[in-house]
């Protein structure tokens, strides 16, 4: 795996587990979709996109919940009643995902593509109603964070250590 994915990788994980991921939840009455689009006040593209989101979790057990708390971010809600995004589920499916596998699967496809392709179900997780961009956020933290820092430095060290061993 190239040095440039198990970089990306060791961001998401800091930010997993430093960001909270979970908000506490308020199981409501689920509501139809059809009730509540003539009043969320959005552009016609954000309602097409909400109605999509909405048909996708209904397909698939509507487990995926439009949180209007916070701009319809899709999360799930765990068993203790605790917030998951759906962008930060992602997130954990791309730590355990062995990239060599899917080559296996996709043998024309690159590490890149792979990273990519699962960066694309991130960002489509991450939709909202409020146009957030949740990366810009997260970044901002990260910027001035010195846990951070230390994490990306010492996981550049370990990769040249890694280097110089190998190169022997």
């Amino acid at each position: 795996m190239s040095d440039v994915i198990a970089s990306a990788r060791t961001v998401r994980v800091y930010r997993r587990k430093t960001l909270v991921a979970g908000t506490s939840a308020t199981v409501r009455p689920p509501m139809r979709v059809e009730d509540i689009l003539p009043h969320l006040g959005v552009s016609p593209k954000e309602t097409a996109n909400l109605e999509l989101y909405h048909q996708a979790s209904e397909a698939n057990g509507g487990k995926v919940i439009m949180d209007q708390q916070h701009g319809y971010l899709p999360v799930l809600i765990g068993s203790d009643d605790n917030l998951i995004p759906l962008y930060k589920f992602v997130e954990v499916i791309d730590e355990i995902t062995d990239y060599d596998q899917i080559r296996d699967e996709f043998p024309t496809l690159s590490f890149g593509q792979i990273a990519s392709a699962i960066g694309f179900f991130r960002k489509l997780a991450q939709f909202n109603t409020r146009n957030i961009d949740i990366d810009a956020l997260e970044d901002a933290f990260l910027e001035d964070n010195p846990d951070f820092q230390a994490a990306i430095r010492a996981s550049l060290e370990d990769q040249e250590g890694l280097r110089v061993r190998t190169s022997e």
